[in-house]
C-alpha cells in the first residue's frame, strides 16, 4: 500500500526528475539548490508541527 495522505504531514520527491514527472506544469525545481535547504526548512516545519510525518511520494510507511 502506497503512503499518500500524512496527517501531519509532508511529501517529498528525491530528484527534480520525479518532482517534474509528477507535476509537468510547475516549473521549480525538487531539490530548492540543493539538499540541505531542502531538509532545513522540513525540519523547521517538523518543530512547529507535533506529530508531523515525512514521506517520499514512493515511499509506503512514513519517517
Amino acid at each position: 500500500m502506497r503512503f499518500l495522505n500524512p496527517d501531519p504531514g509532508v511529501l517529498t520527491y528525491r530528484t527534480d526528475t520525479e518532482y517534474h514527472a509528477a507535476h509537468p506544469e510547475i516549473p521549480f525545481p525538487a531539490s530548492w539548490r540543493g539538499t540541505a535547504p531542502r531538509r532545513a526548512a522540513v525540519a523547521r516545519i517538523a518543530q512547529e508541527v507535533p506529530g508531523l510525518a515525512i514521506a517520499y511520494m514512493d515511499q509506503e510507511e512514513p519517517a
